[in-house]
């Protein structure tokens, strides 16, 4: 078990390291035990939004530091989406760890989303945010009223 404080802002997390085989999900009691568990690779539980804004690095592996980063990755499967490129790294988008599970049938005729809506999507996650963290979402210059 770890405690860790934060100097600025008086704010103290317990946090609980468990290790586990990498499998893509943690075990799981619920499913039958002659369940088909190829079909779980590459997917992940997800926590909840509240206080998205200020627990960066994002997604399974940490591999974004931004919350438009992680709108424009999901935008980029959509048919002419402009996000083609990593706004983090200049260069394109990496492969995925397993692509054989990534439903894309259901994003590739979405509407690609422009700039304001993605600036849009970033400040309504920012709303998320308790009050006693708001201190802590980045200053990167966007304007969220």
């Amino acid at each position: 078990m770890w405690i860790i404080i934060h100097p600025e802002v008086r704010l103290c997390r317990t946090v609980v390291f468990v290790l586990v085989e990498y499998t893509g999900l943690a075990s799981s009691n619920a499913l039958p035990a002659t369940e088909n568990t190829t079909l779980l690779e590459g997917k992940f539980r997800v926590p909840s939004l509240r206080n998205v804004a200020v627990t960066a690095p994002y997604m399974h592996n940490g591999v974004f530091n931004k919350l438009d980063t992680v709108i424009r990755f999901y935008d980029k499967h959509l048919t002419n989406s402009d996000n083609t490129i990593n706004p983090e790294t200049g260069v394109a988008w990496a492969a995925p760890e397993v692509a054989d599970n990534i439903s894309t049938a259901e994003l590739q005729d979405g509407r690609k989303l422009t700039d304001n809506e993605i600036d849009a999507l970033v400040c309504f996650l920012r709303s998320l945010t308790d009050e006693a963290y708001e201190a802590l979402i980045p200053d990167d210059g966007l304007v969220c009223e």
